[in-house]
C-alpha cells in the first residue's frame, strides 16, 4: 500500500504512515482514496497523483537514511574522497603526536596532534563541513606560525587536506540535501 500523503510505501495493515503519520486509508483532504488510491473526485494522490514532495506516487521508493545515501553506490567518489581525508588526517595526527613525544618542544605538536585528529574523526565519522573548515583553518594559522618562526614553509599537507575535505563534505551535503527534496541521487 502507499501512502497518499508522502508517497512511502507502507505494509498492509498499518493504520498510520511510519514516515509521516498520516492516516491510511484517507488522503490529504481526509477523503478515502477510493479505488486506485483516487478520491470520489478522481483527483487524489494515487498512483497516478503526485506526492507533496513532487515524486510520482506510483513510483516513490522509501526514503534511505543517511547512513544508507552514504553508502549508495552512486555516492562512491565522495565517499572514497571523505574516507582518504580521514585516513591521511589520522596519520598526520600520529605522526604529529609521535614526533612530539620523542623530539620535545613547547608540546604544540602534541596540541596539534590532537586537533587533527578530532577534526579528522569528524570528517570520517560525521562528514562534518565544520570540522573541514576548522581543519583548513588551523592548518592555515599553523604554517604561518612556522614560518615566522622558521622562515620555511612547514605543514602545508594539512591546508590542503582541509581544502579537500571541505570540498567533499560539501559536495556529500548538497547532494543529501537535493535528495531529500527531490528523492534524487545527484552526487556532482
Amino acid at each position: 500500500m502507499i501512502c497518499g500523503n508522502c508517497g512511502t510505501f507502507v505494509q498492509d495493515g498499518v493504520s498510520n504512515c511510519p514516515n509521516c503519520g498520516a492516516p491510511m486509508g484517507m488522503n490529504p483532504n481526509g477523503m478515502d482514496p477510493g479505488p486506485m488510491g483516487m478520491n470520489p473526485g478522481g483527483m487524489g494522490q494515487g498512483p497516478m497523483g503526485m506526492n507533496p514532495n513532487g515524486v510520482n506516487g506510483a513510483y516513490a521508493q522509501p526514503r534511505m537514511s543517511r547512513k544508507q545515501f552514504y553508502k549508495d553506490p552512486a555516492m562512491k567518489t565522495i565517499r572514497s574522497n571523505l574516507i582518504t581525508c580521514g585516513v591521511v588526517g589520522y596519520v598526520l595526527a600520529t605522526l604529529n603526536i609521535v614526533l612530539s613525544i620523542f623530539v620535545p618542544s613547547t608540546g604544540a605538536g602534541l596540541l596539534d596532534g590532537l586537533v587533527i585528529l578530532g577534526f579528522s574523526l569528524g570528517l570520517h565519522l560525521g562528514k562534518s563541513r565544520v570540522c573541514a573548515i576548522l581543519l583548513t583553518l588551523s592548518g592555515v594559522f599553523n604554517m604561518i606560525v612556522m614560518f615566522l618562526l622558521t622562515q620555511q614553509i612547514y605543514g602545508w599537507l594539512i591546508p590542503l587536506l582541509g581544502i579537500d575535505a571541505c570540498i567533499y563534505t560539501f559536495k556529500f551535503h548538497a547532494a543529501w540535501k537535493k535528495y531529500t527534496t527531490t528523492g534524487l541521487i545527484d552526487p556532482k
